[in-house]
């Protein structure tokens, strides 16, 4: 279903860098849109 569909689009996104706060790596948060067009 689109679950799976959402982490396989994800999951082929190149490697991410982590966000850095006075040059530590420190989480972040982001948010990424996905659309599905159904029908």
């Amino acid at each position: 279903g689109c679950d799976e569909e959402a982490l396989r689009v994800v999951s082929q996104s190149p490697p991410w860098k982590p966000g850095r706060q006075r040059g530590n790596a420190v989480r972040t948060r982001i948010v990424i849109p996905l659309v599905f067009k159904l029908g």
